[in-house]
């Protein structure tokens, strides 16, 4: 009995203890984030949320201009590094990278909800790459490790 009950809470406790470092350390972190069309470098700074639900991404245009991207970690299908293969990325991404820079990106796709302000009752998804450049190696394997953890546990 003790068995199944443990084989119904799944992963819950070991997620739990896996992101308990991070709850007390979701602070803002400065990257580059690369505009998916034209590749064009983004400032901007992300935070994992402590509710660790999702991923916010700020970035500021050139002219100013603020966005705030949110990606729910339910909605990310895979992520990728450089190490996954270059064909995991766009040649316009890469081809603006130096190869240092390539070991310090990753690309996070996503579903996004096209039409949320229709509720028409069809699944309107599609799917959308957020790429990040991170400030440092060790910066982007910590925020590939958060990642994995929420969302393949």
């Amino acid at each position: 009995q003790e068995q199944a009950e443990t084989a119904g809470r799944g992963f819950a406790p070991e997620k739990g203890r896996l992101l308990a470092p991070w709850k007390k350390a979701s602070r803002s972190r400065q990257c580059i984030c690369l505009s998916e069309g034209e590749g064009a470098r983004l400032k901007a700074e992300y935070v994992l949320h402590k509710d660790v639900e999702q991923l916010v991404v700020r970035t500021t245009h050139a002219a100013g201009r603020r966005e705030v991207l949110v990606c729910a970690t339910a909605s990310v299908e895979d992520i990728y590094t450089i190490e996954d293969g270059e064909e995991c990325f766009p040649p316009h991404i890469l081809g603006s990278l130096t190869s240092a820079e390539r070991g310090r990106l990753i690309s996070i796709l996503h579903a996004v909800d096209v039409d949320a302000d229709v509720d028409d009752g069809h699944d309107s998804d599609r799917l959308a790459s957020l790429y990040l450049l991170e400030l440092s190696r060790e910066g982007r394997d910590n925020l590939l490790q958060r990642l994995q953890t929420l969302v393949y546990l």
